[in-house]
C-alpha cells in the first residue's frame, strides 16, 4: 500500500514513532473523558459525548487500495450505533493509499466547512532549541482548578467558542482538570505578561514526543511574545521527562508563528464531512 508520505522528501530523517505523532495526533494522544475510541488496524474512531464536530472523527486510516468501499461503510455504521449521522475524515499525508481523499469525496465526504475549524492543518516538527522566552513573559504549569478555568476560558475566548459549548464544557471542567492535567494527558500552561494571566497552552508528554495543541492569547495581550514563551516552556519539560521532540497541528492563524519558532511543515491533514443517512 502506498501513502502520499512515500513521495515527501521533508519526512526524512524523522523517526517513525514522533512522524506518526505529528501526522495523527489527536488519534495518538489520549482521548478526553467523554469521548468513545475505537481502535482498528484500519483506523480509530472518535465519538465525544459532547464537543465540537470536527473532533467526531475517523484518523490513521490505513487500508488497500481495495478497502475505500468497506472503510467507508464500517465507519458510517460504528459512528451511526453511537447516534451520529456523520463524521469527519481526517485524512493525514500518511494515510493509506495515496489519494484517500479522493476516495472519500467520491462517496459524499466534503471540504469540512465550520466557523471554529478549517479544512486543513499542517502536521508540523520542531527537531532543534527554540528561542528563549522574551523579557517580561513568565510560563508555568497551571496549579490548580482555578487557574486551569482562566486557561481554558483564554482558550475559549481566542476560537470563539459558541456559549453554548461553553457552558457544556466548563461543567466537565473539574473533572478534565484531574483526569487531563493532573494525569499528564494534557498539561495546562499560563503565561503571564508583566504578571497578568495572558495566554495558555496544553502539551501531551509520549515517548515519540511532545504534542502541543491549544496555544491561545487574550486579545489584548498579543504582541508580547507569550506565544513563543509557551513553544519555549513545554519545549524545556519535554526535554526533562525525555520526549523533546515537538509536533503539533496548525491552522493557518498559527503557522507562520510556528514557522518563526522553527517548526517545519511535513505535510497537511485534510479535513472531510461525510454526512449520511443513519
Amino acid at each position: 500500500m502506498a501513502s502520499t508520505l512515500d513521495s515527501n522528501q521533508a519526512w526524512l530523517g524523522v523517526e517513525p514513532g514522533l512522524r506518526l505523532l505529528a501526522e495523527e495526533m489527536w488519534f495518538v494522544i489520549p482521548p478526553p473523558p467523554n469521548a468513545n475510541r475505537v481502535v482498528t488496524d484500519s483506523y480509530v474512531l472518535q465519538a465525544p459525548e459532547s464537543g465540537s464536530v470536527p473532533f467526531t472523527s475517523a484518523g490513521r486510516l490505513r487500508v488497500d487500495e481495495n478497502g475505500v468501499d468497506d472503510l467507508v461503510a464500517e465507519v458510517r455504521a460504528r459512528m451511526a450505533a453511537h447516534g451520529r449521522d456523520f463524521v469527519t475524515w481526517w485524512v493525514s499525508p500518511g494515510a493509506e493509499p495515496a489519494g484517500l481523499a479522493e476516495g472519500l469525496r467520491e462517496h459524499g465526504a466534503v471540504p469540512f466547512a465550520e466557523p471554529s475549524a478549517e479544512p486543513r492543518y499542517a502536521a508540523m516538527v520542531l527537531r532543534d532549541e527554540p528561542g528563549a522566552a522574551p523579557a517580561g513573559v513568565v510560563v508555568r504549569q497551571v496549579q490548580d482548578l482555578d487557574e486551569y478555568r482562566l486557561a481554558m476560558a483564554i482558550d475559549w475566548e481566542s476560537f470563539g467558542a459558541a456559549p453554548e459549548l461553553r457552558e457544556t464544557w466548563a461543567a466537565g471542567l473539574p473533572e478534565h482538570y484531574e483526569t487531563r492535567h493532573l494525569s499528564g494527558d494534557a498539561v495546562a500552561y499560563l503565561a503571564f505578561v508583566d504578571g497578568e494571566p495572558a495566554a495558555s497552552a496544553f502539551a501531551s508528554f509520549r515517548r515519540e514526543g511532545t504534542a502541543l495543541s491549544g496555544a491561545s492569547t487574550a486579545v489584548a495581550r498579543r504582541g508580547r511574545g507569550a506565544y513563543r514563551a509557551l513553544v519555549r516552556a513545554r519545549y524545556e519539560d519535554a526535554v526533562a521527562v525525555g520526549a523533546p521532540g515537538l509536533v503539533v497541528q496548525a491552522g493557518a492563524m498559527s503557522r507562520p508563528i510556528l514557522e518563526r519558532c522553527g517548526f517545519e511543515s511535513l505535510g497537511d491533514v485534510e479535513l472531510l464531512f461525510d454526512a449520511f443517512a443513519r
